[in-house]
């Protein structure tokens, strides 16, 4: 009769000296990479689909329980775990800080969207206070949007952590020739949006746009790059430095001064201050099953990435679409969604509509400012 865990008897200790037939599978793991690959190349194609797919949820099932997790063994091992002075208890200071500069970050971009957009917004009556009447739809205009960027923002964290571990796991293929990779992160993209419920897809689509007709009307499109540092672009900066690094960019009065905060942002990737979060991906999961013929090569930290390779790897980034394709797909393949996504002219009348208001002239909102 096999022992049960709470039997004093019962060891789960691992011990990898053992031949037992239980243990088999943590000496597999122990063998070199090209055993370990010889042996993989002989199992059934299902098989290692199957054995995927179940890593993949356990890995998924063990992140969206974590909070359980950890009060469980607060529970567990109370007299030698620390006290929270927190709210839930199961949510640590990080997280709370964190979450309050999302939403300060988000805010203050959707302030400064709603100013660009509201700017030559009309009153249909003369006798309105125009300032003031403006002003009334920027803060009406405000709410919908921190809305939507709030959900753009962890998209756009997610993708950054997909790239990080893709000049990881290419980075010969970076440094060699980044165009024969193309547009990789497609599906990554796509996986990553599939994971929203739709609702958080329309949110995205509409941050999408309008940060894209913004960014026109400040002369700071996606494609706008640095005088110093080529391949240092606006997307660029979007992807690794989030939407703060975004909107401290396009918050700048002039053409010159964005320029110019590229060029700063450029010399921070030359110096390495960007890549130290992926320093921190020393031993990144097994994610999927092209990393076992990747070459498992663990670098210091000073070595990546060589400032020769820094333009490969920026051209790299700036030719990803961030979500315009992947959105597409994946909104195809809702039903319904797509209805629910509105034309952003309608988008901003429709949240800035107020009532009396029978039509909202918006007079071009993203057309481009003054480009000094």
């Amino acid at each position: 009769m096999p022992l049960l865990p709470d039997d004093p008897r019962y060891d789960n200790t691992p011990d990898l000296s053992s031949s037992a037939a239980s243990r088999h599978d943590l000496k597999l793991l122990q063998l070199p990479q090209e055993l370990l690959l010889a042996i993989i190349s002989h199992v059934e194609h299902r098989d290692v689909y199957t054995l995927r797919a179940i890593n993949r949820k356990l890995h998924n099932v063990i992140h969206e329980n974590e909070s359980a997790i950890v009060r469980q063994h607060l529970l567990e091992g109370e007299s030698q775990a620390p006290t929270y002075f927190m709210p839930t208890g199961a949510l640590s200071l990080d997280w709370w800080t964190e979450r309050r500069y999302r939403v300060h970050t988000c805010s203050q971009l959707a302030s400064v969207l709603a100013t660009q957009c509201c700017t030559n917004l009309k009153p249909q009556s003369r006798l309105d206070d125009q300032d003031a009447w403006r002003m009334r739809k920027i803060n009406k205009l405000k709410t919908p949007l921190l809305s939507s960027f709030l959900t753009f923002y962890e998209y756009l964290a997610r993708l950054r952590q997909i790239v990080l571990r893709t000049l990881h796991e290419f980075e010969e293929d970076l440094i060699a020739d980044f165009t024969r990779l193309g547009f990789i992160l497609d599906l990554d993209e796509q996986r990553i949006l599939e994971s929203f419920p739709a609702d958080s897809l329309i949110h995205i689509a509409h941050a999408w746009r309008i940060l894209q007709g913004v960014s026109r009307a400040k002369n700071a499109s996606l494609e706008l790059s640095s005088t110093e540092f080529p391949y240092t672009t606006v997307k660029v900066a979007l992807i690794l430095g989030g939407l703060d690094r975004f909107t401290a960019l396009i918050s700048k009065p002039s053409q010159k001064e964005r320029i110019q905060d590229l060029d700063a942002f450029g010399a921070e990737l030359w110096h390495g201050e960007i890549w130290k979060p992926y320093m921190s991906l020393r031993e990144p999961p097994l994610s999927s099953i092209h990393h076992l013929a990747t070459r498992q090569k663990r670098v210091s930290s000073g070595d990546f990435p060589k400032k020769m390779r820094q333009g490969a790897i920026l051209a790299f980034i700036s030719h990803q679409s961030i979500c315009e394709s992947s959105l597409k797909a994946v909104i195809l393949r809702h039903q319904g969604t797509l209805d629910s996504i509105l034309p952003v002219d309608r988008y901003i009348c429709e949240a800035v509509r107020e009532e009396g208001d029978s039509f909202c002239l918006l007079s071009s909102w993203n057309a481009p400012d003054n480009p000094h």
